[in-house]
């Protein structure tokens, strides 16, 4: 209170480990409706130089629930690249995401836009090579550019933060180190890694995972949803009122942030 700091030491957006829950196995789908399958997709902050003193790069690959309203993490992407390592990186996981039908969330400005002009063009000549077809108008095997407008980072935080404490994100088990596990580059052990970013945002030295996995929850549920299944209605943050109804489809910020993306159906 002296130093006019209402944040305790570290962070405040992401309270605790138990907002992190872990998974053994992905949900089993048998049976179920193809609008209920998990979204596969990947989501990626693109430093704009591989400088120490920079934020790190980092990727996300999630698969999203739609009848859950759960993301589970299936893998993480880290590390410090120029321009053609970044784009290396992105075209690895994508050729390994060919046969899901996955989607590439960049952030705008800086190295990602021309990453996501750079990745599509090498994303057709894939499917080409591979002999996939994808009609024009398929939304899947491609990268988006994503501009969080109006949206500082720590807002940003705080906007997903009740997805994290009604434990809606999960993270796999392998990636639990033992006790007292301290991660070190190249080990695929990176949940105490990613665990430490997050709670001490926003006053940690990096926010780099935070930043990629946050726009893909924002981006998944304003933007993805409707482009990829196409009648799911319109998605906004939060339990929409009244005066909601003459809004615009995508972002609008709820009464009640506690409660986050509540679908309205048709």
């Amino acid at each position: 209170q002296g130093l006019q700091r209402p944040d305790p030491p570290g962070g405040s957006t992401f309270r605790n480990r138990s907002w992190f829950p872990v998974y053994d196995e992905l949900p089993g789908m048998a049976g179920a409706r193809p609008q209920d399958m998990p979204i596969i997709f990947s989501t990626w902050d693109f430093a704009v130089k591989d400088k120490e003193s920079n934020d790190p790069s980092a990727g996300w690959i999630l698969a999203y629930y739609p009848s859950l309203l759960r993301y589970y993490v299936l893998d993480r992407v880290w590390g410090r690249w120029e321009f053609v390592g970044q784009e290396a990186q992105a075209m690895h996981v994508a050729e390994k995401l060919l046969r899901e039908g996955a989607v590439h969330v960049m952030e705008g400005g800086g190295n990602g836009s021309a990453l996501v002009s750079s990745c599509n063009m090498r994303m057709e000549e894939l499917l080409r090579r591979r002999k996939i077809s994808r009609g024009e108008d398929d939304p899947r095997n491609r990268c988006y550019e994503w501009m969080p407008r109006g949206m500082s980072k720590r807002g940003r935080g705080e906007l997903v933060s009740p997805r994290f404490r009604e434990h809606r994100v999960w993270f796999p088990r392998w990636a639990v180190g033992p006790p007292g596990h301290i991660w070190t580059p190249g080990d695929h052990r990176w949940y105490e890694h990613m665990l430490a970013e997050f709670l001490e945002f926003p006053h940690g030295a990096h926010d780099d995972m935070v930043d990629a996995l946050d726009q893909g929850i924002i981006w998944m549920e304003t933007v993805g949803l409707d482009l990829l299944l196409g009648d799911v209605g319109e998605f906004r943050l939060g339990r929409p009122g009244p005066e909601d109804a003459a809004q615009p489809k995508g972002l609008a910020f709820a009464r009640d942030p506690a409660l986050m993306w509540t679908p309205l159906r048709p």
